[in-house]
């Protein structure tokens, strides 16, 4: 049988596709350092789906009077 993975990694457009963000945005994100954390092999950037989750939380507003991390 074949070994199941139980850790999940999206390339940047499948990051794009999870977060809404665009591509350009997360580049952007990963050059400054305000993005969600990330994995280099090579030329190819990885996220693991469990950081981005946890990257997200930190913007979870209950009221629009709230400021965002996000813009700052």
């Amino acid at each position: 049988p074949a070994p199941k993975f139980e850790k999940r990694w999206a390339d940047e457009a499948g990051t794009s596709a999870y977060t809404g963000l665009a591509r350009g945005t997360l580049k952007s994100k990963r050059l400054d350092g305000s993005g969600p954390p990330y994995s280099k092999i090579g030329k190819r950037v990885l996220y693991d789906l469990d950081e981005v989750d946890r990257w997200l939380r930190r913007f979870r507003r209950t009221s629009t009077r709230e400021r965002s991390e996000f813009l700052a």
